[in-house]
């Protein structure tokens, strides 16, 4: 069986959906071969299947690209096709999905008669402003309706999915996040005068506001170190007052040597947004976060900040796997941080059960989950 993906962003990008597509690539290896769009100065990542980067830019000039790029659909189209020849892909998934690229392979498929799927990390529709909005409008319910399966990131989307578009809810299946783990179940919390708080990812408009209250809360209120890993925008964080010598930006690191210092931490901060100028509340409500998934094998408590109803807020209550704070009060996130230094009982036990809660995360069981669902629709 060999499986096209198309994503808009793929490796050496460092965001999640690039993170994601590549975790599952690489697990699957020589059965796919990813599309994606080129990234300009950013150097090839040697990998263990086959990418197909298509450029977007005229004369390497990234201005106005997004719209640009409709120019070379056509172009586009011809290298898949090409690419379909050599292989005779028997499934095409889209991932995001972004309109440019959802709209690439939904036609590609309907044209070749190949099956197809939507693999939703955020919602779509709910989502878009604008002509996007529109472009929306036409292009999800062809895609829905056309798909043969709807692979929604988390229970809360599948049943935000079911509920809000009845009649393709029998297509709707859940493809959690996968990550090739290190769960050795070791507790690797050791205490320091100097607490090394991380902080994971960039500000992203689904927690950009939990994000700025919990690094600031911790910068202002306790001796310590902030380490911020991830491809982020080092501007944001110091336009939002986040900076200064005990903040340490560490940039996008490859997985071992990411684990590594995640190890060297006494807490690690998981924020989920309250609200967003970008993302619909439905889908705060509905998504799961990624950067969470590496955190529970890391051997270290969390603290989370995270809003009540959320389905990703459930979903850590019911797993007691960190600290949870579900409201804004900068209090209560003061109170959960001395809990975990001062009682090693809890601090352990939310170290365990974040052990078994990543386990349900293990790329071989997602990418075996995929397959299965392929062979089986």
């Amino acid at each position: 069986m060999k499986i096209l993906f198309v994503s808009w962003d793929v490796p050496p990008s460092g965001k999640a959906s690039s993170i994601l597509v590549n975790n599952i690539c690489k697990e699957l290896k020589e059965d796919v071969v990813l599309v994606g769009e080129l990234i300009i100065n950013k150097p090839a990542t040697k990998l263990n299947y086959h990418v197909e980067y298509l450029n977007p830019f005229f004369f390497n000039i990234s201005f106005g690209y997004q719209y640009s790029r409709w120019i070379k659909f056509l172009d586009f189209y011809s290298r898949v096709s090409k690419l379909n020849k050599i292989h005779n892909f028997d499934a095409v998934i889209c991932v995001f999905p972004n309109d440019f690229f959802l709209a690439l392979a939904y036609l590609f498929a309907l044209n070749n008669k190949i099956k197809f799927y939507v693999w939703l990390h955020n919602l779509y529709l709910e989502n878009m402003k604008g002509y996007r909005k529109i472009i929306a409008k036409i292009l999800q319910p062809k895609a829905f309706k056309f798909s043969t399966c709807i692979f929604a990131m988390s229970l809360g989307m599948s049943n935000y999915l079911k509920k809000s578009y009845p009649e393709y809810a029998s297509k709707i299946k859940i493809i959690k996040h996968g990550f090739n783990l290190n769960t050795n179940n070791k507790i690797n919390y050791k205490s320091n005068n100097i607490i090394n708080f991380s902080y994971t990812g960039s500000f992203h408009p689904t927690c950009e506001d939990s994000s700025i209250r919990m690094c600031k809360t911790v910068l202002n209120n306790f001796k310590c170190k902030l380490h911020v890993f991830g491809s982020n925008n080092q501007k944001k964080f110091i336009s939002n007052g986040i900076c200064g010598d005990n903040v340490i930006f560490h940039g996008f690191l490859h997985q071992i040597e990411f684990e590594k210092k995640l190890k060297e931490m006494q807490i690690h901060l998981l924020p989920h947004g309250f609200s967003s100028e970008k993302f619909s509340a439905d889908d705060i409500n509905t998504i799961f976060s990624t950067r969470s998934i590496p955190l529970f094998c890391s051997g270290i408590p969390i603290l989370a900040n995270s809003p009540p109803g959320a389905f990703f807020t459930n979903f850590l209550h019911n797993q007691n796997c960190c600290h949870l704070v579900k409201s804004k009060n900068i209090n209560e996130l003061i109170d959960g941080i001395n809990i975990i230094i001062n009682n090693q009982e809890y601090r352990n036990e939310l170290v365990r059960n974040a052990y078994r809660t990543s386990k349900q995360f293990d790329i071989k069981t997602v990418s075996k989950h995929l397959k299965k669902i392929i062979y089986d629709c």
